[in-house]
């Protein structure tokens, strides 16, 4: 099914576009999820609550691409999935770093400007792309899948997956070069 029929059935409320979610990118949300969760209920878990929040979130928001919009919820639910997970372990390692926090180097505002210019330079570049680059862009990127298996999802050649995130890379550098941000 169409991503924007998908959409659309969202607006709908149509209950069955969920099974046509899982259906259509339920294979890449558990890759995204299982490469940050290592426990097969987590990721079970975590999976609903993607579905859950696009279900919640599609309306109001109408985005561009599913696909990116689907993967970005399940990369924040899988990481913060993963920070419950972990919080105890780390309270120990927080309060000791609390105690050097006078000693360690923070981010200065300039840092910080420079991180914001740098992420609005990168949206405007994706902006620019064909859907199809910038999805190949966000799921080797963002989501950290293989070129091989973005190969296999897109229909293209590897190389050729390869070639178009390599002049993707170069694009990117030369803008930044050309705003000041190298």
């Amino acid at each position: 099914m169409e991503e924007q029929r998908i959409i659309n059935l969202l607006f709908e409320r149509a209950e069955p576009v969920l099974a046509e979610l899982d259906r259509k990118y339920g294979r890449l949300v558990y890759k995204i999820m299982s490469n940050i969760l290592d426990n097969e209920e987590d990721i079970r878990e975590c999976m609903n609550d993607t579905w859950l929040a696009v279900w919640n979130s599609i309306p109001p928001q109408r985005p561009d691409s599913l696909l990116q919009f689907v993967c970005r919820i399940a990369k924040n639910k899988a990481l913060h999935s993963y920070r419950d997970g972990h919080r105890k372990k780390r309270e120990g390692l927080t309060v000791s770093l609390e105690e050097l926090s006078d000693y360690l180097p923070g981010t200065s505002l300039e840092e910080e400007y420079t991180m914001g210019e740098a992420i609005r330079i990168l949206n405007l570049f994706l902006g620019e792309q064909t859907q199809e680059n910038r999805n190949i862009f966000v799921l080797r990127y963002w989501v950290g899948v293989k070129p091989e298996d973005i190969s296999v999802r897109t229909g293209l050649s590897r190389n050729a997956v390869s070639i178009r995130l390599s002049r993707m890379r170069k694009g990117l550098k030369a803008r930044l070069r050309k705003e000041g941000l190298e």
